[in-house]
């Protein structure tokens, strides 16, 4: 049976993600309730009680979270301008002597400079984690991001719109242990529940659309009487602590959605990269792309602008969904975290201008979303504006 698969979940489909994901990343895989469970697992076996692991303070908080919760406590470093990814320049120059392991955050799809950043973990006898859950196919300095750690772990809710995620570790003792931590800890799909919303997912794919809209109202309906009591409603946001769904496998129309995702993986990419040129050439913004990235497929397609605000008010009014802004987190985090040295200024000036625009809108959104971007582009002194390239782009 592959590892992460239970009983009642479609195993065919479990299979083919692994064998994917085995293939585009590290060779031994494991299915999880999510890319949070997965550095949660990740920290809880590799690492002691008390350790120090150094991560970007530009991510989801339910990272430190997961950190927290196996007994791990944070160091947040410095950012680069370019990208609000690590500084590898200012990594190199820290000691961090407390350190046992490092993440990398992959902003947005923006690839962290992860073969420098794994010198200097191999030279200071770190473990290095890649956080992949911003990532479908990004590469830097010839190699995958995803490809380069001790493990990666990546999510399906960015892409893919579903619940669960895939930890992948390059040893395999590493991978079995994850295995076994799964099985003791995490929960599989209540019966009815997972039924209700694999016959949903079904009618969706097979019937008329009429059919289709009432079978979906006739799913959520299920779904929410067979819930877990406690549970917290589906809606893809992050939630803390207290939330069952962290030990919650992804239900079988999940896991069916994400292999057919993956079945169509190119097409995906293709799209996406025509919306982040088109994005690019046509609204004037400065973009905060890594330019030492060999190409990139991005979650959301990072916009700097001091009019951030207005821009969100104005993407909003037009329907455009801009979210995943992140608050520098050794602020939200300053009891947790080990005390290091950090340019809180830099931090703060990405926190405070980025306006991630997510991809993978409706064609008939585009127009709408570059007229959004083209009059706040226009709104802006001359001087905040800067060139627009081709940043190589998947």
């Amino acid at each position: 049976m592959p590892a992460g698969a239970g009983w009642g979940m479609p195993r065919n489909e479990v299979k083919e993600i692994l064998h994917e994901y085995s293939r585009s990343s590290l060779p031994y895989t494991v299915l999880v309730p999510s890319a949070r469970y997965g550095l949660y697992a990740l920290a809880k076996l590799l690492l002691r009680p008390g350790d120090v692991v150094a991560l970007s303070p530009l991510t989801c908080r339910t990272v430190v979270h997961s950190f927290l919760r196996a007994g791990v406590r944070p160091c947040f470093l410095d950012v680069e301008a370019e990208s609000g990814n690590l500084d590898v320049e200012c990594l190199a120059l820290r000691r961090l002597e407390r350190v046992r392991a490092i993440v990398t955050t992959n902003l947005y799809g923006n690839p962290d400079r992860t073969p420098e950043i794994r010198r200097i973990a191999r030279d200071r006898g770190w473990l290095l984690i890649e956080d992949c859950a911003h990532v479908l196919r990004t590469g830097i300095g010839g190699r995958w991001i995803g490809t380069m750690g001790d493990a990666a772990v990546f999510s399906f809710r960015k892409y893919f719109g579903v619940t669960g995620g895939v930890v992948a570790t390059a040893d395999a003792r590493m991978g079995e242990e994850v295995t076994k931590l799964v099985a003791a800890e995490c929960t599989r799909p209540a019966g009815m529940r997972d039924t209700g919303k694999r016959l949903q997912y079904w009618l969706e794919l097979h019937a008329p659309e009429r059919v289709a809209r009432v079978a979906g109202r006739w799913g959520r309906c299920v779904s929410r009487i067979a819930a877990p009591r406690g549970a917290a409603p589906e809606t893809g946001v992050s939630v803390g602590d207290g939330d069952p769904r962290f030990f919650a496998l992804p239900d079988s129309a999940s896991i069916l959605r994400a292999a057919a995702s993956l079945r169509t993986l190119p097409r995906l990419v293709e799209e996406r990269a025509r919306q982040a040129q088109t994005l690019l050439d046509r609204c004037g913004l400065r973009a905060g792309v890594s330019s030492a990235a060999d190409c990139a497929t991005y979650f959301a397609l990072p916009f700097l602008t001091p009019e951030r605000d207005q821009g969100l008010r104005r993407l909003a009014e037009a329907g455009v969904q801009t979210n995943y802004l992140y608050p520098p987190l050794h602020s939200v985090f300053s009891e947790e975290a080990a005390g290091m040295p950090l340019d809180e200024g830099r931090v703060a000036h990405w926190s405070r201008h980025v306006l991630p625009v997510r991809l993978g809108y409706r064609p008939e959104m585009e127009s709408r979303l570059i007229a959004c971007l083209e009059g706040l582009a226009s709104d802006q002194p001359s001087s905040e504006l800067a060139p627009v390239r081709d940043c190589s782009i998947f």
